[in-house]
């Protein structure tokens, strides 16, 4: 495929200047391909994990563990998305944090992230998610996600408590 500017461009709605590795809240969206639902069901207002919601709430909390700058605030799956908080407690230098991950078989591998910004977190996020899922699922290649995320930067305390609660209440709001 050929390259073409005007069909292939994708306008950024990023803030110009805003450092995303810097100290802040960040209220993160990101949606399953062609809006599949893919994670499970909202049932009365609650949502049930499936198989592949487990996958990615194992993912979603072990990106705190291999970042040592980083706390999640609130965080829902959905059935076609998820939501949650990032939080980037302070600006480091590039740092690498490694864990030991067990795997299903017995055998253990060191995870390392030097990431530091929202952009690389959640590269990370739906990547590892993709790939534990295709691995799951026999599917290699196979895309989970839509090609980018939504963020939002949270400027104020009253607008992460806003935030919060939306991501907490939104199954009682989900519609089948």
């Amino acid at each position: 495929m050929v390259f073409n500017p005007r069909r292939h461009h994708r306008t950024s709605y990023r803030f110009k200047g805003h450092d995303y590795g810097s100290p802040g809240a960040y209220f993160v969206t990101a949606n399953c391909i062609n809006g599949e639902h893919l994670f499970g069901e909202v049932v009365n207002g609650e949502m049930n994990l499936n198989a592949l919601g487990q996958i990615v709430y194992t993912q979603w909390y072990r990106t705190e563990a291999i970042r040592p700058n980083i706390t999640l605030g609130a965080f829902v799956i959905m059935p076609n998305h998820i939501h949650g908080i990032i939080i980037i407690n302070e600006k480091r230098e590039p740092s690498v944090k490694s864990i030991q991950l067990l795997e299903p078989d017995g055998s253990s591998k060191k995870l390392i992230s030097t990431s530091q910004t929202i952009g690389a977190i959640m590269r990370g996020f739906m990547g590892a998610v993709t790939s534990e899922i295709n691995k799951f699922r026999g599917t290699p290649g196979d895309k989970i996600w839509q090609v980018n995320y939504w963020d939002r930067i949270i400027r104020t305390e009253k607008a992460y408590h806003k935030i919060s609660a939306y991501i907490l209440n939104n199954p009682k709001k989900w519609e089948s």
